[in-house]
């Protein structure tokens, strides 16, 4: 019998699209940050809608402070979001736990998440609660963005380009469980970005996901990507660049925005106290990753990013 693991992560996903069909409502499905629906023809806005999971031994550890468990769970699907920029709305928290759970471990979740939530003015409206075998949260979110101005990840074009918000790498140390979304920020790059996605499961593989995408390739300079102190700090079998190409869970915003309006987009940022951004790269017609920079040493074919099968 063929398992999860035999099929990976991405075929898996593209097998179970495969099977669904798409109501007239439904302007993106499957494949993006969020799915894109309206509600009525003569809106003047689109709905999104995603949802995510944080599970006990994946996404934090036994010892995690409830507060972060319940900050990530939410702070997840407001990233994507913010990664078609939009606007969050509401959530819904489905949880799974142990019954010998202690209550203060749930008093913790629920005021990570309200805290959050709130911050973005948006609200926890429901949920669920079942009895599992390990405690994980599910978190579904409803957003709202202008018609037809959902950032997908299909609108990269040849010259168009990449940037990254933040810095990256080594997210375990701690930045997974506590990032800020970057709301503010998708918001900003509303009808100005081409394309966006929040970088989950590493630069390089979300990177590839905005390019199959956009049917389009890409150079990337390794010298401008920015590096985290912690990647910087680390003390491990990889280097501070593969840190930041292939670590998952630094939620930034990896965009790309049209050669011509990028400098008086940027200029216009740098005025504002939205995160730091920087130019990583350019979108070009033909397929593949160029790379330049100076690291030789490493095997750029070989590096890949996070996936659960």
């Amino acid at each position: 019998m063929q398992c999860l693991s035999d099929i990976g992560e991405i075929s898996l996903i593209k097998h179970l699209c495969s099977k669904l069909s798409m109501g007239s409502n439904v302007k993106t499905g499957p494949g993006d940050d969020c799915a894109v629906v309206t509600a009525e023809n003569n809106s003047k806005l689109d709905i999104l809608l995603t949802s995510d999971p944080v599970t006990q031994n994946i996404h934090f550890m036994p010892d995690a402070d409830p507060e972060a468990i319940g900050h990530k769970a939410v702070g997840r699907v407001l990233s994507d979001i913010a990664a078609m920029g939009g606007n969050p709305l509401w959530v819904l928290l489905n949880t799974s736990a142990p019954k010998e759970t202690p209550l203060n471990t749930a008093d913790g979740i629920i005021k990570g998440a309200a805290a959050l939530t709130e911050k973005f003015g948006a609200s926890i409206v429901g949920g669920d609660i079942s009895e599992g075998p390990t405690l994980s949260i599910n978190a579904f979110a409803v957003g709202q963005v202008s018609k037809g101005k959902a950032i997908l990840r299909s609108g990269a074009s040849d010259g168009d380009v990449i940037f990254v918000t933040g810095t990256l790498g080594n997210s375990i140390k701690g930045k997974h469980i506590s990032f800020i979304p970057r709301i503010e920020e998708g918001l900003y790059l509303q009808r100005k970005a081409s394309s966006g996605i929040d970088v989950t499961d590493g630069l390089l593989m979300d990177l590839k996901r905005i390019l199959e995408a956009s049917n389009a390739g890409a150079t990337l300079d390794l010298n401008a990507i920015p590096l985290s102190r912690d990647a910087l700090d680390a003390k491990d079998d990889k280097t501070p660049i593969e840190h930041a190409l292939t670590d998952g869970e630094d939620f930034e915003l990896l965009f790309t925005l049209p050669k011509q309006v990028k400098d008086s987009v940027i200029s216009e940022w740098n005025k504002t106290s939205l995160a730091s951004c920087t130019e990583i790269g350019t979108i070009k017609a033909s397929p593949g990753i160029e790379y330049i920079g100076s690291y030789d040493s490493i095997d750029l074919e070989k590096l890949s990013g996070y996936l659960h099968f």
